[in-house]
């Protein structure tokens, strides 16, 4: 099938699909003709891997030899390179990274951030990381990749090379969720415990806040935190076995069940966190650093290096104070026309005295 037409893909994708319905997830995963056996012992594998080849050569489908690895413990699928340890960048990416030359353009610039952009999840902080290079993509800033700009690309491409390895989430296992909030950024570290009991990341996730998230109160910012993170990774966190462990150096947020009254956002939030299991624990922000670092750096302001504290902040008149005078005006002159109105017409004029007459009765 040439992939050229407009749908093919997609057909193809529910080709495979429809013959492996069955072992999808359970011992196959498929992405168009990357097909990925895994299995728990060897002697396991065999056999999946003679189910495969099998249902491939009944639907008359060949594989490449050369293409194929089998009986490996690590292999590359997708950009990624996957092991029973977790999960890595390809090595051969992470060097194209390295050896990225300086942008010279925003076109350059722009090819960088989305070659780089797919290996986020394994950069800690990667947002902030990035900041004084997103913000020489914008319309009205002209582009000079000053030392500012030349330190986030030479910090970015040493973030790549001591990346983490991420582990493989796993259902069954507990499931902790550290999250922290400053004045101007969010950010989440989803985390399980490994066979020795210590905690290895699944993922990595920050970002800054808009303009109208940063005039929020600390506890809403600190809930927006956890909000946001719940939402990055839904798929994982929904349904899970197991209370989802939430971590976070704001205490009062032990007591957002039992608050009796809940401003419109946080009953919005509230309604999102109904979807799961979970239960708020109180860790001080000496012992939160593994997310605390990430959101205390005064990257993510809008000047690189400005501090938190300059921050100019944003007023907004709160409806009560303003909307009543408007519209105490407007309802007495539309009122005030329409008894004119009345008056005026000669059909209410005969109906107005019946209708007065029977009032009073």
């Amino acid at each position: 099938m040439p992939f050229g037409l407009t749908n093919a893909p997609a057909t193809f994708q529910e080709f495979m699909n429809d013959i492996f319905r069955d072992l999808l997830d359970d011992f196959v995963i498929i992405y168009l003709d990357d097909i990925l056996i895994f299995s728990a012992d060897p002697s396991q594998h065999e056999e999946h891997v003679k189910e495969v080849l099998s249902r491939l050569r009944d639907h008359k489908l060949y594989a490449k030899l050369e293409k194929c690895e089998f009986d490996t413990d690590h292999w590359e699928f997708l950009g990624f390179v996957v092991s029973d340890h977790g999960v890595t960048m390809d090595k051969g990416k992470v060097q194209t990274v390295l050896d990225w030359p300086e942008p010279t353009s925003i076109k350059q610039l722009q090819a960088f951030l989305g070659f780089a952009n797919f290996y986020r999840r394994f950069i800690p902080c990667y947002s902030r990381t990035c900041v004084a290079l997103t913000r020489l993509r914008k319309k009205d800033v002209r582009f000079s990749f000053d030392q500012s700009a030349r330190k986030a690309f030479e910090t970015l491409k040493n973030s790549f090379a001591s990346a983490s390895v991420l582990a493989h989430f796993d259902p069954e296992k507990p499931i902790s969720l550290e999250t922290d909030a400053s004045g101007f950024a969010i950010a989440g570290v989803l985390s399980q415990p490994d066979t020795d009991g210590r905690s290895r990341p699944i993922a990595f996730h920050s970002r800054k806040m808009n303009p109208a998230e940063c005039n929020y109160e600390i506890y809403d910012k600190e809930l927006l935190a956890i909000v946001d993170s719940f939402k990055v990774w839904r798929h994982d966190l929904e349904g899970s076995q197991h209370p989802i462990q939430i971590y976070s150096d704001h205490k009062n947020l032990q007591y957002f069940h039992s608050t009796k009254i809940l401003n419109r956002r946080q009953v919005r939030w509230s309604m999102v966190l109904n979807s799961y299991k979970y239960v708020f624990n109180f860790r001080p922000g000496k012992t939160n650093t593994k997310v605390d670092a990430f959101t205390r750096r005064p990257d993510f302001m809008e000047g690189g290096n400005a501090r938190a504290s300059d921050e100019q902040p944003q007023i907004l008149l709160r409806p009560m104070q303003v909307a009543p005078l408007e519209t105490e005006g407007q309802i007495f002159d539309i009122v005030t026309r329409i008894k004119a109105g009345y008056e005026q017409d000669e059909l209410m004029a005969e109906v107005l005295p019946s209708l007065t007459t029977l009032l009073r009765a």
